[in-house]
């Protein structure tokens, strides 16, 4: 007796094979029926013996393709039909729930055989691809996930490619950037006027020659323009970071193989899978071998960002030009946004690249590379972007639309409805007018393309943040939220997790309840909200935002807390080379409170105890000090500095004068650099236990939270959970990356929660 049951998959389940796995499933069982996209889900209708059905329900949820995730299955029981087989049938454009699209993936092992074959129609094709890799997310205008609406439906396939695209048995049924030599899209080269010089192998061949010889080239990659160059020319990077203005932010490498990197670098196995996987990110790794381009790739740190090709034209550089090792860095001036458009890369670019590696595919979204690192070997995010973005997150709440715009730097959106949280790509810092352009387009794009129209807009509290503007001037009901609330709900919301809470947040800055610069905090939730309830004391910045740059300015104000305007602390190396007149000027602003703002930032604590160290006195990057100061730990020391709280006002106040007295003599004492981070890391890791014991004593919470910029240092995150297990359930961001870039999920987060309890 025939049964027939209709079905509706939701999740990411278009643009990955999904259809052929339906269709392949089904007719090797025997059963009938079809199924066909609608807007960003698929629905099958299928009949035919009950057994051979539950068989075909098994698989479908079983062994799905590698790249599809089913986040919902609705089954129906309908009335047979009677179809003689199993057919695909068209996509229907209609508006349905959410819309989930696959990520971009890397060219996989089955295209990598056909790009060297030299038999193979599509050999040496810089465009091959397939269901199972290829872009996705960068090329797509809207859905269903069809060739027409995407960035190559302007190219018409060939009878060849056509014959593979209707075959349901075939790996390209349905690729929709399924293109060869002969109809789909081609190389160019051009000189950095835009003028072109050679097209196809020929451009492939130059660009190889010009790397050779210490040229550097911006390569169009999958979701943005890139900048390439070799590394163990000496003065190619110095070159590049001049034209770049990179004074001395680390460069991104790409190997071309696993062992290339082994050779240089330790290598967990998680570390290897990561570097390995279809999203090819990032991976921040420790080096065990320096290289010898390593100060000119990462002056000051131990660590090194290593990727591998993601890309056919990747692949084809590297093999045919025998390379080892690249840069390959976003291609963009300082603070912009990455470049997508050939016209752009010119007209901004002309005086950084030499030539330009490009091709006739349209890119639709900017996504940059993905930056991921392992602690406790688990991976962890540094930048949500290629491969993982937009990311999808299930969030219940009864609310209308929701968006996030986040903080200003390391900026992202998030868009929330029916269920259903987006997270973009990594955007940028908000301060560069192109990419709060690019922050506003975003917003535009993604509500269109989702079908998400927010009627709430949750923004950070600081009043002159350009997302906060935006918000206020969007016409959206407005909910503020403070910055560093944002960053605890964020993890509460990657772990599902709605109870009782006490949050641990550390970070350089944002913007606090009481008009001050906060960054160092603790907060408990006892079913109220969070509430501030711990926090580092407050110190100067001399000079403003100036002291997040000129960094002897945080560790002259440390000091003159601690000692007054006296001491021998003024002999120590890091004030040598300042000037006196500077020194009694900013001196002078701490005497008479003069453009010192106050803020509890441990990421500018980190800063100062880095210039005392002679580590640097000048950061020309967010957060290099306190790399720098991570990259020479002494993992054995574990002798801590003397610190202290006391109670102000019902505020737990954690005093560091005496750590900064200790460290100093230390530092007067010639101990070693290396010890002194030991004793200083420890230190931090034993107040954040201690203020957490004290306040879940007080409350009875028994649930850690932590989040913050200064806990993407690996020593601190890790020595922080080990020792908070013990007696906590210890929430940490993985998924959701710990620096700003989360906080736009933390937001939303904060209205569903805010919602559910006022309704």
């Amino acid at each position: 007796m025939n049964v027939r049951k209709k079905i509706e998959i939701t999740g990411v389940v278009q643009g990955v094979g999904f259809r052929p796995f339906v269709y392949q499933s089904a007719t090797a069982l025997g059963l009938t029926g079809h199924v066909k996209n609608i807007a960003s889900d698929v629905r099958v209708e299928i009949e035919g013996e009950e057994f051979a059905l539950q068989q075909f329900l098994s698989t479908l949820q079983s062994s799905i393709p590698p790249r599809a995730v089913i986040e919902s299955l609705r089954i129906q029981d309908v009335p047979p039909e009677f179809d003689s087989g199993f057919v695909i049938l068209h996509s229907e454009h209609r508006i349905s729930g959410n819309r989930v699209v696959s990520v971009d993936v890397a060219v996989c092992d089955d295209c990598l055989a056909e790009l060297f074959n030299p038999q193979d129609r599509r050999y040496r094709y810089p465009f091959i691809n397939c269901t199972n890799c290829g872009p996705r997310f960068t090329i797509i205008k809207g859905v269903p996930y069809d060739r027409e609406q995407t960035t190559m439906g302007t190219f018409t396939m060939c009878a060849a490619c056509h014959t593979e695209y209707q075959n349901p048995l075939d790996r390209r049924f349905h690729a929709q950037p399924n293109a060869c030599p002969d109809c789909g899209p081609q190389l160019f080269l051009s000189n950095n006027r835009g003028e072109i010089l050679c097209y196809r192998n020929d451009a492939l061949e130059k660009t190889i020659s010009a790397l050779k010889q210490g040229g550097i080239i911006a390569l169009k990659g999958l979701g943005g323009f890139q900048l390439m160059t070799n590394p163990f020319m000496e003065s190619t990077c110095r070159k590049l970071r001049e034209r770049k203005q990179r004074e001395e932010k680390p460069f991104a490498l790409m190997a071309d193989c696993l062992q290339t990197i082994e050779n240089w670098c330790e290598l967990s196995a998680t570390e290897k899978q990561l570097l390995c996987s279809p999203e090819r990110p990032i991976v921040l790794l420790k080096v065990k071998q320096p290289p010898p381009f390593l100060q000119e790739v990462a002056p000051g740190l131990d660590t090194l960002g290593f990727m591998l090709p993601n890309m056919p034209l990747h692949h084809l550089l590297f093999a045919e030009g025998h390379f080892s090792v690249l840069v390959c860095t976003s291609a963009n001036i300082v603070d912009e946004p990455m470049i997508i458009a050939d016209e752009a890369c010119v007209s901004h670019l002309g005086d950084v690249a030499d030539f330009f590696l490009s091709h006739d595919r349209p890119i639709h979204f900017r996504c940059d590379d993905s930056v991921m690192y392992c602690v406790e070997d688990l991976p962890q995010f540094i930048r949500l972007s290629r491969g993982y973005a937009p990311r999808s997150l299930n969030l219940s709440g009864k609310h209308g639309a929701v968006l996030g715009v986040g903080a200003e730097l390391k900026s992202s959106i998030c868009l929330w409805k029916n269920g259903q949280a987006l997270i973009s790509p990594y955007i940028g810092d908000l301060k560069n007018r192109s990419v709060y352009q690019t922050f506003e387009q975003l917003i535009d794009s993604f509500s269109a393309f989702y079908d998400i129209h927010p009627e709430q807009v949750v923004h950070d509290l600081h009043p002159a943040y350009l997302s906060t503007i935006w918000a206020q001037e969007s016409g959206l009901q407005c909910l503020p939220l403070q910055h560093h609330k944002a960053h605890v709900y964020s993890v509460m919301a990657e772990h599902h997790y709605e109870g009782e809470v006490l949050g641990i947040v550390m970070d350089g800055t944002g913007y606090g309840e009481d008009g001050l610069l906060w960054g160092g905090e603790f907060f408990v939730d006892e079913g109220q909200g969070l509430q501030r309830a711990a926090s580092f004391e407050n110190q100067k910045l001399l000079g403003g935002d100036v002291a997040v740059r000129e960094i002897w300015r945080l560790a002259q104000a440390y000091c003159l807390k601690a000692y007054g305007t006296g001491g021998d602390w003024k002999s120590l190396a890091c004030f040598q080379n300042v000037p006196q007149e500077s020194m009694s000027v900013t001196e002078s602003m701490w005497l008479k409170n003069f453009n010192a703002p106050l803020t509890s930032s441990v990421g500018r604590l980190f800063d100062a105890v880095a210039a005392l160290l002679g580590l640097k006195q000048r950061a020309s990057y967010e957060a290099q000090a306190a790399m720098m100061l991570e990259s020479i730990i002494d993992p054995t020391q574990k002798e801590c500095y003397p610190w202290s709280w006391q109670n102000e006002s019902g505020l737990l106040r954690i005093q560091v004068s005496s750590l900064i007295r200790a460290m100093v003599q230390d530092k007067l004492n010639n101990l070693p650099n290396s010890v002194i981070s030991g004793k200083f890391h420890q230190t931090l890791v034993e107040i954040f236990v201690e203020v957490t014991r004290h306040l879940a004593n007080k409350t009875g919470i028994q649930t850690v939270a932590f989040s913050g910029g200064c806990f993407q240092n690996r020593f601190l995150s890790q020595q922080l959970k080990q020792r908070l297990q013990q007696d906590f359930q210890v929430l940490t961001p993985r998924n959701i990356p710990a620096n700003d870039m989360g906080i736009s999920a933390g937001q939303v987060f904060y209205a569903l929660k805010r919602s559910e309890k006022f309704s």
